[in-house]
């Protein structure tokens, strides 16, 4: 095995959701841990990730969204020449699981069936996109920046993405790797 796998929790987290989360990792060929979350506070999450486990790659996975079954197993592979990072693409899903829309097609219709607090997050009027793919970081690099990653809130990941790609290849799986669940409850100042 290459990666280790992290779910950040809170006390409050969805069961029903917690427990899709799970399942869908169920099969695959990773280690899965657990850290206690601080609410508001998604950066000290990922950083205490950082501490599980001892592979070479790290995934984040929050517990109220979900993996592609069999995405990791496609992942695996891509790692063989050693890149910095491995990045998927996801879907946005409602609160029962279905699906709202791809993450590259995002546009205004589809924003009024999203909470109306997650748009400024969603809505990139750019390039249409928005940022929470399944992002498999190499430790070391991620490790550069602990200290950035406990005191880092809203956009933490995307972060990572920016500056890991500094230090050497970045690999794009054009597969929906990751499915994120669209509620009221899950902009990081809430998580």
């Amino acid at each position: 095995m290459d990666i280790d796998v992290v779910i950040t929790t809170l006390p409050d987290s969805n069961r029903e959701w917690f427990s899709r989360c799970l399942n869908s990792l169920k099969d695959e060929p990773v280690n899965l841990y657990f850290v206690n979350g601080k609410r508001g506070q998604i950066g000290y999450g990922r950083a205490e990730s950082l501490r599980c486990g001892s592979l070479p790659y790290i995934a984040f996975v929050d517990p109220d969204d979900e993996v592609e079954p069999g995405i990791f197993k496609k992942i695996i592979p891509l790692l063989s020449d050693y890149p910095v990072h491995v990045y998927t693409d996801e879907i946005l899903i409602d609160e029962d699981g279905n699906k709202i829309c791809d993450g590259w097609s995002i546009d205004r219709d589809i924003l009024n069936k999203v909470p109306k607090d997650l748009i400024p997050l969603l809505w990139d009027k750019q390039n249409k996109s928005y940022f929470h793919h399944l992002n498999v970081f190499s430790r070391d690099e991620a490790l550069l920046y602990l200290q950035k990653l406990y005191v880092g809130h809203r956009g933490i990941e995307g972060f990572l993405f920016q500056h890991i790609g500094k230090f050497g290849t970045v690999k794009h799986l054009s597969e929906i790797g990751y499915r994120w669940r669209m509620h009221k409850h899950n902009i990081s100042n809430h998580f």
